[in-house]
């Protein structure tokens, strides 16, 4: 598994968030991936028009859950690559199934917490997010898209 790791822990803001994603929360949206995503599909493309992903990109997806977004980004950036973060293992194990039963080899995905991650700086072409990550995350990339607000 790839995260961030001081000792046997991954690094994180809030710990009551990553026991639930971790725990009986990240399962369910694992197991149940398919029924948020087709809700997704008007602000998928509003970002991936805004984000003008191209063929040799270098993609950060932060938030990614199961990959959905990632995925699609790999598949824009056929001759580039992809990465997703998120807090969830069980919503990474999701995505990497997904990716693989998709065939794509230009997709990774790592665990950690976005406040707290150590996003390499000058990496991303691009850096996308379906969700509000607020000022704690700094990035540099061409793009910092944010089409919708989790709550």
């Amino acid at each position: 598994m790839d995260s961030v790791r001081r000792g046997d822990q991954v690094r994180v803001a809030k710990a009551d968030q990553a026991m639930a994603w971790n725990g009986p929360e990240g399962a369910h949206w694992a197991e149940h991936h398919d029924r948020r995503e087709d809700l997704d599909d008007a602000l998928l493309d509003r970002l991936f028009r805004l984000a003008d992903i191209g063929p040799t990109d270098v993609v950060l997806d932060i938030g990614c859950g199961t990959g959905r977004t990632t995925r699609r980004a790999a598949r824009q950036c056929a001759r580039g690559r992809a990465a997703g973060v998120d807090r969830s293992a069980p919503m990474l194990d999701r995505a990497r199934a997904e990716a693989v039963r998709e065939g794509l080899t230009n997709a990774r995905f790592h665990q950690g917490d976005a406040p707290v991650y150590p996003f390499p700086r000058g990496r991303h072409d691009v850096v996308i997010s379906r969700y509000d990550l607020g000022a704690g995350v700094r990035l540099s990339g061409r793009h910092w898209v944010v089409t919708a607000r989790w709550q």
